[in-house]
């Protein structure tokens, strides 16, 4: 029962999914598209948070000799990642963030660290040129859940990146994307 369920929701987009691509939509739809994916609200601060979890990182934070080397993560992400205290990044669930009734450290720190400081520098980018669109917004949209389990409180904020993600998952990345040139490009 559940697995039909499943094929008929699957269906469903896949539907959604081939209206969408008709000319006149398409044509309609493509300034929507262009601008859920460039709404600087929701890129700008996953990439900034990205900046800040790295000590030096070739092309984006420059150190001298740090051209060659590899990325550095920062001992504050590192720490906050490690640590269990009421400003590092652990999962709360109920209860307010000095006071959880829930508290977990999150597991592997510092591979948590690392894939959370790529993550948020490289998803926003491919978001907003559009390639690998719909699997770069679904990253962000996890990142987004974990970021609402470490701070329960700004669930506002939180909710509004979720539905701007959700809407680029399932609009896809338009017209005006790289995703939609290399699939012409593919097609000849």
């Amino acid at each position: 029962m559940k697995l039909a369920a499943g094929r008929s929701l699957l269906a469903r987009l896949r539907a959604l999914d081939r209206r969408l691509k008709t000319s006149t939509v398409a044509w309609v739809l493509a300034p929507v598209q262009v601008g859920l994916r460039a709404w600087i609200f929701f890129g700008l601060p996953f990439f900034m948070s990205g900046l800040t979890k790295w000590e030096t990182f070739p092309f984006l934070k420059p150190v001298a000799a740090a051209w060659n080397g590899a990325p550095q993560l920062a001992g504050g992400a590192l720490y906050q990642f490690t640590n269990v205290c009421e400003f590092c990044f652990n999962i709360r669930i109920w209860g307010t963030e000095a006071e959880p009734l829930v508290h977990w450290r999150l597991p592997f720190p510092a591979t948590m660290a690392a894939l959370a400081g790529i993550g948020e520098l490289l998803l926003p980018v491919l978001v907003l040129v559009g390639l690998a669109t719909r699997l770069a917004a679904l990253g962000l949209l996890a990142m987004t859940l974990v970021i609402q389990l470490v701070l329960p409180t700004a669930y506002l904020i939180h909710g509004m990146w979720a539905l701007s993600l959700i809407a680029v998952i399932l609009l896809g990345p338009g017209m005006i994307s790289l995703d939609h040139l290399l699939a012409r490009l593919v097609r000849r």
